[in-house]
């Protein structure tokens, strides 16, 4: 008996197609095929007897869907996954754009990361965002700044800094601002 393949069609949240998904096709707990999205979003699972499975979708290396299917269905299977375009701003004290800082979203539990660097506006843009809650920081030099942060839209995060200013590639806080108007320096007689 010939059987085609099963399909499953993948898109973002704007309906456009999702290539490089990765489906693999499990009955009784034993992997029997995998397969990964074209470039129109089709993934095809080839099934050669009538046996239900259970997909498990991935989307980089991160699984997000469980899918219990019907082997003998005998049309696409759509799946939309929750893509989205992300700027994070980073800020300072007087809410002046901070450039050149290291920018990470991470998927809290399963990843993925998303790394970036800061504009001369302060802006680092991240495309297909994976949909969930994400530790989302900002470092300049050595100082780290985060904010838990849920993603489930095209989303501007800002992140804010105590940073006053940046004076040869070194930042200056405002506590290290008000302790050196205070001379507190620790300077000794």
């Amino acid at each position: 008996m010939n059987w085609t393949p099963i399909t499953m069609h993948f898109t973002n949240t704007l309906n456009a197609p999702i290539s490089g998904v990765e489906v693999q096709a499990y009955v009784n707990g034993s992997l029997i095929t995998s397969s990964v999205s074209d470039s129109n979003g089709n993934a095809y699972i080839n099934i050669e007897e009538p046996t239900p499975f259970m997909a498990t979708v991935y989307y980089d290396n991160v699984p997000i869907y469980y899918v219990n299917v019907n082997s003998l269905i005998n049309q696409p299977i759509g799946i939309t996954i929750g893509l989205y375009n992300v700027t994070v701003l980073f800020v300072g004290a007087r809410n002046q754009a901070i450039s050149n800082a290291k920018i990470s979203l991470y998927r809290v539990s399963t990843g993925p990361i998303y790394n970036g660097t800061t504009s001369n506006t302060g802006t680092a843009g991240f495309t297909n965002v994976l949909s969930g809650t994400y530790l989302v920081t900002a470092q300049y030099g050595n100082l780290k700044y985060s904010e838990l942060v849920t993603i489930n839209g095209n989303d501007v995060i800002t992140i804010k800094s105590d940073i006053l200013a940046i004076i040869d590639g070194f930042p200056i806080t405002t506590m290290e601002a008000l302790i050196g108007t205070l001379g507190l320096g620790g300077a000794t007689l």
